[in-house]
């Protein structure tokens, strides 16, 4: 499974590195929306976790703008804020999934089950 990764803090970048490499086989992160919109041209993930908040390009915009050139890549939304209003921007941006950063235990089990999928 190829995964992309796209947080501005490194530190989550890392935590999500080293909790998701024992089911990816290759992770790319990126540090903004711009940056993902060009990885994606050049690598397509079959998986992307997408902060909401970051400089620039916010989560949300990025997966519209990912979910039009690319309707197959799985996208979580990566989160810490938990709402309904925002579950709901995700779902209609195009995310295919919204995990809270106190939950990530629920992001590796999504991803496990795409690469299972992915390997059937």
């Amino acid at each position: 499974m190829n995964l992309l990764i796209v947080d501005d803090h490194a530190g989550m970048r890392a935590l999500l590195r080293d909790l998701l490499s024992p089911i990816a086989t290759n992770i790319r992160e990126c540090t903004s929306g711009e940056e993902a919109l060009a990885s994606c041209l050049e690598h397509t993930p079959d998986c992307i976790t997408m902060d909401f908040k970051m400089g620039g390009m916010d989560g949300l915009t990025c997966v519209q703008k990912l979910r039009a050139q690319h309707p197959t890549i799985n996208i979580a939304v990566v989160t810490q804020f938990d709402n309904d209003t925002l579950r709901v921007r995700a779902q209609q941006a195009g995310a295919d999934a919204f995990v809270t950063k106190d939950n990530l235990d629920s992001l590796q089990r999504y991803v496990r089950l795409l690469a299972d999928t992915l390997n059937d």
